[in-house]
């Protein structure tokens, strides 16, 4: 379904702990998630600190579905605990003004 989406110009990002999986099947904008068990979170961390955990990872899967990327590209990975920031995009060109880009 997802090449669905991107052959019809909607971006789609996996936030993922199996990247090579990802990048198998075709995903195009691969997020590193945290862990098997807990992707998108760290139950370890106190909750106001996974909450900001959880924030900046999927903050940098939205940056990632404004980039423009040609095939499988890691994007990010998994925010340091510490960290308040998203993690950084990297490899890629950022989309134009509008979200949409032509082929």
């Amino acid at each position: 379904m997802a090449k669905e989406l991107e052959a019809a110009g909607i971006p789609v990002a996996y936030i993922t702990t199996l990247d090579a999986l990802a990048r198998s099947v075709g995903a195009n904008r691969i997020i590193r998630g945290k862990a098997i068990v807990n992707v998108v979170g760290d139950p370890s961390l106190p909750p106001a600190e996974e909450l900001r955990f959880r924030r900046q990872l999927v903050a940098t899967a939205l940056r990632a579905l404004a980039t423009t990327v040609e095939g499988p590209t890691v994007l990010g990975d998994a925010p340091d605990a510490q960290s308040t920031e998203p993690v950084a995009v990297r490899s890629a060109a950022t989309r134009p003004a509008g979200g949409r880009t032509t082929a």
